[in-house]
């Protein structure tokens, strides 16, 4: 009788350990909540409410010019420094059409309206790479270099296809890089049409205009800009002026300084 309780009681502690192994593996992957703007506009949350410090490095060439292997070393440095964000291009820098490593270009036949999915297969692992080191990730999945080859047609297929595949991933933000004009707008709103399409505005999104000193608050009561991001590259005086003026703009929302002076 005393054999036959001492066996119970290790089947009971067997399948209470397995029960615990299989809670803290639901644990490791379910994903947590994107991080995501204070009650009052003014700066970022992680999924428990507590304050994000939002400190950001520049890797543009992530996705496009690194191996995996790269890629783990620069965001396991840079997780090693306090940076909290990553800044990269979707496409990598310039046109949108040169390849990766592997000789994988972005979009079929150079056209955004049919992307190769070949390329993101190696921009899939380095978010998961990213998101293993606690790094979110600002994605920018335009940018005004792309020249005519991104139109007001093909802009929202484009930006829906791309936010829908990482619509599941907690550590990403998206952008846009438009000159800050009026004339940009058209395609900056089909393009923010596709990110609420594909997204569904479960991440947060943003505007970094590119040439400086620009910023963001041009379409500051849209409701889908969820945060401003300011570059002033090399004038030293708008680096007060410029955060200050959109901290005050009403809907409020949380001001990034992203590309400050540079010697």
């Amino acid at each position: 009788m005393i054999s036959m309780r001492i066996e119970k009681c290790r089947h009971l502690a067997i399948a209470a350990a397995a029960m615990a192994a299989c809670l803290n593996l639901f644990r490791a992957v379910a994903a947590p909540v994107p991080i995501q703007v204070s009650s009052n506009g003014h700066y970022f949350v992680n999924a428990r409410g507590e304050p994000f410090y939002f400190l950001a490095d520049t890797q543009w060439e992530l996705f496009r010019r690194y191996s995996l292997n790269d890629a783990k070393l620069i965001l396991e440095n840079r997780k090693a420094k306090g940076f909290t964000v990553v800044m990269v291009m979707l496409t990598g820098v310039g046109s949108g059409t040169g390849p990766n490593l592997e000789g994988q270009r972005p979009w079929l036949n150079d056209n955004p309206a049919t992307p190769n999915p070949a390329y993101f297969a190696h921009v899939d692992e380095v978010v998961r790479l990213a998101r293993t080191n606690d790094i979110h990730l600002l994605i920018g999945l335009y940018h005004q270099t792309y020249g005519n080859r991104m139109t007001v047609e093909n802009a929202r297929p484009w930006a829906a296809w791309v936010t829908r595949r990482y619509r599941d991933y907690p550590n990403i933000m998206w952008t846009l890089y438009p000159k800050a004009m009026e004339s940009y707008r058209p395609i900056i709103f089909k393009l923010a049409e596709g990110i609420q399409e594909g997204d569904g505005g479960r991440h947060l999104v943003s505007i970094h205009p590119d040439p400086s000193p620009a910023t963001s608050s041009f379409v500051q009561t849209e409701p889908w800009l969820s945060f401003n991001s300011i570059q002033v590259w090399n004038q030293l005086r708008s680096i007060y002026p410029m955060p200050l003026a959109d901290y005050t703009k009403l809907p409020a929302k949380p001001v990034t300084m992203l590309a400050t002076v540079t010697s």
